[in-house]
C-alpha cells in the first residue's frame, strides 16, 4: 500500500517541484497551497500517513497544522519544512509537534530517505 503525504507548501514552484519529487519516490502525494486547505483535508475522510508542511504559511502555522494532524491520526508522520536556520527543531517547545524537521532548500535524497528510514521503523519495508 502506498504511503498517503499530504504535502502543504504556500510557493506554487515549491509545491509542484516537491510533489513531483516525492511521487517520483514512490509516494502518494496530496497537496494543498495552504494551511486553511490543509485544516480542510486533514479534517476530511481522508487519512495521511505523513504531513510535510512548510512552518511559515500565510494564513495557519505548522505548529496548527501538526496539531490538527495529531488530532486526526497521533500515528501521523510529521516533517517540518523551515527557510529559518534558526529555527530550533530539537527545542523542548518544538520537538513534540515535529517527527522529522528540514531546512529548505531541501536535499530530497536526504528527505527521501529519512522518509523510508522513519517510516519503516513505524511500519516495517516501505516500497520505494
Amino acid at each position: 500500500m502506498a504511503v498517503r503525504i499530504l504535502l502543504v507548501e504556500d510557493d506554487p514552484d515549491s509545491l509542484m517541484g516537491l510533489s513531483r519529487l516525492l511521487r517520483l519516490g514512490g509516494f502518494e502525494v496530496t497537496t494543498a497551497a495552504n494551511g486553511r486547505a490543509a485544516l480542510e483535508l486533514l479534517q476530511s475522510e481522508a487519512r495521511f500517513d505523513v504531513l510535510l508542511t512548510d512552518m511559515m504559511l500565510p494564513d495557519v502555522d505548522g505548529f496548527e497544522l501538526a496539531r490538527a494532524a495529531r488530532q486526526r491520526d497521533p500515528r501521523t508522520l510529521i516533517v517540518l519544512a523551515t527557510g529559518d536556520a534558526q529555527f530550533d527543531t530539537d527545542s523542548p517547545h518544538h520537538r513534540p509537534y515535529f517527527d522529522l524537521s528540514f531546512v529548505k532548500p531541501l536535499r530530497m535524497a536526504e528527505v527521501l530517505e529519512s522518509l523510508r528510514n522513519e517510516l519503516r521503523l513505524r511500519r516495517g519495508p516501505v516500497e520505494p
